[in-house]
């Protein structure tokens, strides 16, 4: 009580209201080191905390500090599982052979007839009402639970038997079943500890070549979780329209710069006109697809799913056999039509900050990320393949492009670079960085 910082400590918890309760020395120098504080009028505590004579131990049981421990029972409840209101299709339980069976599409007649735009709607409407159908949406509210994945059945029963030699020695208070008890634990934590290491170990090996999995496997090991970052707001639809109009109006500015520029260089005021004559066979039309061609595509893309999507791309691929009439002849009259559909313009936008460090306020600071449809990607590819056939039977590609072309990367740029810097020195040139 004589010592100055002892007695600003005990003056600056009365200041604030605040009660220390340890009252014996918790050092093995006899000094009151290890604390126990409360509000004054809180009813936290059970009893006084109490001063154990053994010192903190490992977790083999050994000493391993030169603390006692203290051992003291609060008065608090177990918090409450958080809850969330979710709704989803339990797609996993759906019979495929009867949701087959109710995709009930026109006939081919009524198809290659029909608008696109109305094509569009008859592959929606009708894949949306089989889905409905076989997997009805549920709304349920559920509890949040933490990922126990590698949660197996050794480690379950490792932690029965250390909770019953616990029980067991807290009714007897004996010795030997005290050691018996600090085995079990021993035991549950090496079970713990490798059930982790398997589980995750799995996990990486699954990942492949995968660096986007394996960045996802990290984080989950580090703690980290991937939460949205965006400028604060009262209104989640205003900053909607916010984001909406900065990003559109961005666009355009990208347009009128490339228009100016034309207009400045050469008194053209086309956004794409080309800087060098082409002397070629044109591209007037893009040839029509085939089932063939567009199951291809199909079995090749990756099964994302988007917002946008009547029915999930895994469940898409299972029939494939039976909506690959109508998406075949949905991609043919885009083709022939030289029109995109409206409802495959749309995308759910989400803005992504571009640098954590970043300011988030900034809307300059986040670049757009769209999901689209799944039909319409098959569209994009089927005419990027008819372009990139274009391109190089037509040689118009640059010679030293690497990025967006087949069998092209940065290890093809490399090495580029690195043969006109062996071919430079062989000549007895220097080479230099512009």
């Amino acid at each position: 009580m004589n010592d100055m910082s002892t007695q600003k400590f005990i003056n600056t918890l009365s200041e604030y209201g605040l009660v220390q309760h340890v009252k014996t020395p918790t050092h093995v120098r006899g000094h009151l080191l290890d604390v126990v504080i409360t509000r004054e009028c809180t009813k936290i505590l059970k009893h006084p905390p109490t001063v154990d004579e053994s010192f903190i131990c490992d977790s083999r049981g050994m000493s391993y500090s030169d603390h006692k421990g203290i051992n003291t029972v609060l008065c608090v409840s177990k918090p409450p599982r958080e809850r969330k209101t979710v709704s989803s299709r339990n797609y996993k339980k759906m019979n495929i052979d009867n949701f087959k069976s109710d995709l009930n599409f026109p006939s081919e007649n009524v198809l290659h007839t029909s608008p696109l735009n109305d094509l569009v709607n008859i592959y929606n409407d009708c894949v949306r009402n089989a889905v409905e159908k076989n997997a009805p949406l549920r709304t349920q509210n559920i509890v949040l639970r933490p990922n126990t994945e590698w949660y197996s059945n050794e480690l379950l029963q490792a932690k029965r038997e250390k909770r019953k030699a616990e029980r067991t020695w807290r009714l007897s208070c004996l010795a030997v079943h005290k050691e018996i008890f600090k085995d079990k634990c021993l035991q549950y934590s090496a079970f713990l500890t490798q059930s982790k290491r398997d589980y995750f170990s799995s996990k990486i090996i699954e990942s492949g070549n995968d660096s986007k999995q394996q960045f996802s496997i990290a984080n989950q090991l580090t703690g980290k979780k991937s939460e949205i970052v965006l400028p604060i707001c009262d209104n989640e639809s205003n900053l909607s329209d916010k984001f909406a109009d900065f990003f559109e109006s961005k666009i355009l500015g990208i347009r009128t710069a490339l228009v100016q520029h034309n207009n400045e260089q050469y008194g053209i005021q086309d956004a794409l006109w080309a800087d060098k004559n082409f002397v070629g066979s044109p591209l007037r039309e893009f040839s029509r697809t085939s089932p063939d061609e567009v199951l291809k595509i199909v079995l090749k893309t990756a099964p994302k799913f988007c917002e946008l999507d009547p029915m999930p791309t895994n469940i898409l691929k299972t029939c494939i056999e039976n909506v690959l009439p109508i998406i075949t002849c949905l991609v043919n009259k885009s083709l022939t039509e030289g029109v995109f559909p409206e409802d495959f313009k749309q995308a759910i936008v989400k803005p992504l900050l571009k640098k954590p460090s970043l300011d988030k306020k900034c809307l300059k600071n986040y670049r757009p990320v769209s999901n689209l449809s799944y039909v319409s990607k098959i569209i994009e590819k089927v005419v990027a393949k008819r372009i990139e056939d274009h391109l190089t039977s037509n040689t118009l590609h640059d010679n030293l492009q690497s990025a967006y072309r087949a069998v092209h990367s940065t290890e093809t740029a490399l090495l580029r670079v690195h043969h006109d810097i062996a071919v430079s020195l062989d000549k007895g040139c220097c080479a230099t960085d512009a």
